[in-house]
């Protein structure tokens, strides 16, 4: 029987730099470690990705933050049974784009408690937890002028005021200390790419090349 695989997620306020660094994490493991599946969360799977356009569209700004956090919870349940868990139980790593810890954040910041958004993890997305958590840490105003810089277009949640994303950044780190201090490595996303990725590189090189 394969041994289990690593998940790894990778999270942090919108414009830290986090798919961009994505791009290094899975280039890495599957260099070092072998297979390896790339997934988002919200998404990774058609019915996951439908859901996904419903919460970032602007269309739906009278979207309650009820409605919301259901969203959140019903992708990631079929996030983990079909991308996550099957590849994990075949000795594959999995590095997902976001996971729990954003609802923790974004959620969070809406005024949702936190005990009722683990309670649903565990009720409907097996609980499942993250061997490996990178916190892109990035002060909101760095991140802001960053996705401003590329010329997208403000998705549905990146259209709110500055004072939430302060928030969410609090909460990112607030509760990731609080229930994945075990597992976590905050990263310093302020800096330019190459210093990210090399902080990056130090983590995965601690964490994952003493078991090859």
């Amino acid at each position: 029987m394969a041994e289990r695989g690593k998940f790894i997620v990778l999270d942090g306020i919108d414009g830290c730099g986090k798919s961009t660094v994505t791009d290094y994490v899975v280039k890495w493991l599957h260099e070092h470690r072998g297979f390896v599946v790339r997934t988002r969360d919200p998404g990774g799977t058609i019915i996951g990705e439908q859901i996904r356009k419903i919460l970032l569209s602007k269309e739906n700004q009278g979207m309650c933050a009820n409605t919301e956090l259901l969203l959140y919870i019903a992708s990631r349940a079929q996030l983990v049974v079909e991308e996550i868990m099957p590849p994990l139980e075949l000795g594959s790593d999995v590095v997902c784009d976001r996971f729990v810890t954003s609802t923790y954040a974004y959620q969070g910041a809406l005024g949702h408690d936190v005990e009722i958004m683990r309670l649903c993890h565990r009720l409907f997305c097996k609980n499942v937890m993250p061997d490996l958590l990178l916190l892109l840490d990035a002060d909101p105003e760095i991140a802001y002028y960053r996705m401003k810089a590329t010329g997208k277009v403000p998705d549905r949640l990146e259209s709110r005021e500055m004072d939430y994303w302060h928030d969410v950044r609090n909460n990112f780190l607030r509760f990731s200390s609080q229930f994945f201090g075990d597992v976590l490595h905050v990263v310093d996303a302020n800096e330019n790419l190459e210093v990210v990725n090399a902080l990056v590189d130090k983590v995965l090189a601690a964490s994952f090349r003493s078991e090859a």
